[in-house]
Parts: C-alpha cells; sequence; structure tokens
C-alpha cells in the first residue's frame, strides 16, 4: 500500500475531551484498509490474573510493545528506575490448559518477542522516557501491585485501562475477592475501567458479573475473573481504538473501598451462619490465607470445610476426630478441619 492509500485509511480525530482516538476503516469510509493494530504496553505479575489477560490480547490481534513488571527488591542495594529484563524460561513451552502447567507472562512475552521491562521507580523521569518511546496508544494493567502516577498515564493517547476483579463501584482495594467471601456476597463480578489518579474510580467501560455458587474456591473465581476479564480487556482495548467505548462515571455514593485483610478479618465465630462460614473459608484458603475459628471458649486454625447442614442444632461443638470438628453456627453446623497446631486457648 502506497503512502496516499495509507493516509486515506488512518484517520484520528480529537474528542470533547482531548482524547485523540483512531477512527476505524468503517468510519474512513468503504474499501479503506487499517495496517495498524493498536500498541499496548501491559503491566502485570507472574500470576494468572495477569498471564490470561495477556494471552487474550495477543490472541486478539493487540500489539503488545513491552510488558513491565515490578523489579525486584535487591536488599537494600539501589534498584534502576527501569531495566530490560531476562525472560523466566521453561524447557518447554506448554499448553495454557494443561492443570497446573501453565506460561509465565515471561514465557508468553518471550515467544511473542515481546520486551520485558522491570520497574523500580514508576515515577523516575527515565522510566516515563523509556516507555513513552514505545509510542503506545493504551495501557493496560492487571494484577500490578503499584500505582501508576499521572505522569505514566498520559503517555498513552487512548488511556489506561485495569482490570479490577470486582463489580465496580465495590469494592476497590487490593484483595476484592477476599472481601467477596468475607461478606458472604453471592454475586461477584469483573471491571475494566479507565485510570486516573484516585485508585480505581475512573470511568467504567466494560462490566460482567459471576454467580457464586456455594463452596466455589477462591482460584477458581480467581480463574473465571481472568478469563471474561481478559476478554472484556481485549474488548475495551479495540472499543477504544475504534472510538465506540462507552465510559460510564462511577457512582461515588456506592462506592466502597477495603484494605488488605488483618489477623482479625480472619476470625469466624458461632454467630455466622454456617453458610456463610462454609463459603467463606472455602473461599479464602486457595488465596492463601488461614481462617480462624473462634467457639468463644477456644480458636481453631483452619484448614477446610467439608459441609454444612443449615438447619442442624448441636449445643455444643463436637470433636470427631483429632483434625475434624462439627461446631454450631447461628444457623446450621459447619464440618471443620483443622491444622494439627491450629488448636488454642483464647
Amino acid at each position: 500500500m502506497d503512502l496516499v492509500l495509507w493516509c486515506a485509511a488512518m484517520s484520528f480525530e480529537r474528542k470533547p475531551n482531548g482524547i485523540i482516538h483512531h477512527v476505524s476503516n468503517a468510519d474512513a469510509g468503504a474499501g479503506a484498509t487499517i495496517l495498524r493494530r493498536p500498541r499496548v504496553i501491559f503491566f502485570g505479575i507472574r500470576c494468572r490474573m495477569s498471564l490470561v489477560p495477556l494471552v487474550s490480547l495477543i490472541e486478539r490481534g493487540v500489539e503488545i510493545r513491552a510488558v513491565v513488571v515490578p523489579a525486584p527488591r535487591d536488599h537494600g542495594r539501589p534498584v534502576s528506575p527501569i531495566s530490560s529484563a531476562v525472560p523466566r524460561m521453561s524447557r518447554a513451552y506448554l499448553p495454557l490448559a494443561v492443570p497446573g502447567k501453565s506460561e509465565t507472562i515471561d514465557q508468553v512475552a518471550a515467544r511473542y518477542g515481546i520486551p520485558v521491562f522491570q520497574a523500580g521507580s514508576l515515577r523516575h523521569p527515565m522510566t516515563k522516557d523509556t516507555l513513552r518511546a514505545l509510542e503506545a496508544d493504551v495501557i493496560a494493567v492487571s494484577c500490578f501491585p503499584k500505582r501508576l502516577p499521572p505522569s505514566l498515564l498520559e503517555i498513552a493517547p487512548l488511556g489506561a485501562l485495569n482490570l479490577h476483579p470486582s463489580l465496580l463501584p465495590a469494592r476497590r482495594g487490593p484483595d476484592p475477592l477476599f472481601w467477596i467471601f468475607r461478606h458472604g456476597g453471592r454475586k461477584a463480578g469483573v471491571t475494566v475501567h479507565l485510570m486516573t489518579a484516585a485508585l480505581d474510580a475512573g470511568d467504567i467501560v466494560s462490566q460482567q458479573a459471576i454467580e457464586l455458587p456455594d463452596g466455589i474456591g477462591g482460584d477458581a473465581l480467581e480463574a473465571q475473573c481472568a478469563e471474561i476479564g481478559g476478554e472484556l480487556m481485549a474488548d475495551a482495548v479495540w472499543a477504544l481504538w475504534h472510538g465506540t467505548a462507552r465510559r460510564t462515571p462511577q457512582d461515588e455514593r456506592e462506592a466502597t473501598y477495603q484494605p488488605w485483610p488483618s489477623s482479625s478479618d480472619l476470625t469466624i465465630d458461632p454467630s455466622w451462619s454456617a453458610c456463610r462460614a462454609f463459603n467463606f473459608i472455602r473461599g479464602v484458603i486457595p488465596l492463601g490465607y488461614t481462617p480462624i475459628f473462634d467457639t468463644g471458649s477456644e480458636r481453631f486454625a483452619v484448614s477446610g470445610a467439608t459441609g454444612f447442614d443449615e438447619y442442624a442444632v448441636l449445643g455444643e461443638p463436637r470433636v470427631i476426630d483429632e483434625h475434624e470438628l462439627v461446631v454450631q453456627c447461628n444457623p446450621g453446623a459447619l464440618y471443620l478441619t483443622v491444622s494439627e497446631s491450629g488448636k488454642a486457648g483464647r
């Protein structure tokens, strides 16, 4: 395609909000061909909530200009603001569908020839200059543990998108899946929103609810959030690129925020319903937490919940054996397994 046809096919217009966006081939006119795909810088970590959205973006035809991960701590020594990272490779690439044998984002990046950067300081001018030189249209973030400063958000002319595993504006903060289980929620979800200086507060671009069955594990819920969220993220990138993204401001009257859980947030007592306690235990243990059941006279470190009877009346806790316990809740009875070192007096 010669330069004249390229210019005819590519067109941009400035919206009232000041963002320059790409006009698709349908907007540019019949027969026009768009050569360039949307360019994205992806921020994440080595986890499923970053891996699956990255793969979704690649499979949906988005051009990933770089993957950015946090720089590892260097025992108090100065860390470079930003540096190239050597991908953590395995001997063989394994399909993502093999249980327990998924690639890391490093390996995915290496397979597709995508540069990986380790960011030690997001506010340093060197970081901004390095990433700006990649000429990305969009920044995409999923599970990155640090807040991106406005100086970085502004390098992407179409905006920065964040994938958050809750139905915003509810449950802003670092670990919404824990709080869904803690509060006895029956519905979870994922949200893709535009990023602003305020945490998890930008306009919503897409969102989908997830119904929670009794006993679902936090790892299974996280997997659903990653799969659905990855598709929503890819949809949102293309919508920004084509200028068709719908932005819905978050209602601050409905906003809630929860921090990282404290030790008291792991405690369950007999005032909980057996169903709620069962779902909390089954949900948060796969997320790396150890719940504590406080009977009022003893405290047990819980290693699992095997079932519940929502109508049973026990009166007093009943020990089945050294590691199994049935406790009275309000209402119902809860069947627990407890760790060997978990039983302790108040």
